[in-house]
């Protein structure tokens, strides 16, 4: 049978171990309070960048080296937060990029809407033939183009033809932090009248919070341990070995 004797030494290596028991709980609690009050951060810097890109409206500016640039600030929200608010927008995105309704494997979602209007101002002569040619070039450069070209005949007062269009555009696109909102940037040389732009950046508020879980472990070490004494019940003494433990969740920090 083993005996705890209540010595001077034993009662002192035992108020010790409650101190260190204490000290690491209180450890533990103190960890666990920076993650909340770092995922509270997290969501009102979030809910602010939502409000600012809500009143947000598309800026355009044309550029000196004669780019079209129009940005915008971009929402960030979760997969499954966008689905609540939005399903029909998620919907629209999956039929469209053909993604599944989860956006699992998504990070962001863009769109851009670009209208254009204009006018084609064309000459040329009709031949004895009756038949007759229009055409229209423009290059704006960095590969963005309109070729067009008319080609027809006149025949008892009906006009017969075809039509010809070449057309490239060629579009610029990122996503960069400015003043800590995420701003979604479209670029191109083609002359539209109007852009309207819009970025989703799908973020996962669980990704960068460690969720503590009790577990079991082996480890090897040294220390000081309590072990049976024919004399006294118990004894300290110093141990060396490896070790089978238990780690609950309010002892990590």
């Amino acid at each position: 049978m083993i005996k705890l004797e209540l010595n001077r030494e034993n009662l002192t290596f035992i108020t010790l171990v409650v101190v260190v028991l204490l000290l690491l709980g209180q450890c533990s609690s103190n960890a666990s309070l920076k993650d909340e009050i770092k995922a509270l951060k997290t969501e009102v810097t979030t809910a602010n960048s939502n409000l600012t890109a809500s009143q947000d409206s598309v800026e355009v500016e044309k550029k000196r080296n004669g780019y079209l640039q129009a940005e915008i600030n971009s929402y960030e929200i979760s997969a499954q937060d966008l689905k609540k608010v939005n399903a029909k927008l998620v919907k629209d995105y999956a039929n469209a990029l053909s993604l599944n309704r989860n956006l699992k494997d998504v990070n962001v979602l863009l769109r851009a809407e670009l209208s254009k209007k204009d006018s084609i101002l064309a000459s040329g002569k009709i031949g004895p033939d009756s038949t007759f040619t229009l055409v229209d070039n423009k290059d704006y450069g960095d590969g963005s183009y309109r070729n067009i070209k008319v080609a027809g005949k006149i025949q008892d007062s009906t006009v017969n033809g075809t039509i010809t269009l070449d057309q490239s555009i060629r579009l610029w696109m990122s996503i960069e932090k400015k003043d800590g909102l995420n701003v979604l940037k479209l670029s191109t040389k083609y002359p539209f009248d109007n852009f309207d732009i819009q970025g989703i950046d799908l973020i996962n508020k669980e990704m960068n919070t460690y969720k503590k879980k009790s577990r079991w472990n082996i480890s090897a070490g040294v220390g000081l341990g309590i072990v049976p004494n024919g004399q006294t019940g118990l004894a300290v003494m110093p141990t060396v070995g490896i070790m089978l433990g238990y780690s609950p969740k309010l002892l990590q920090f």
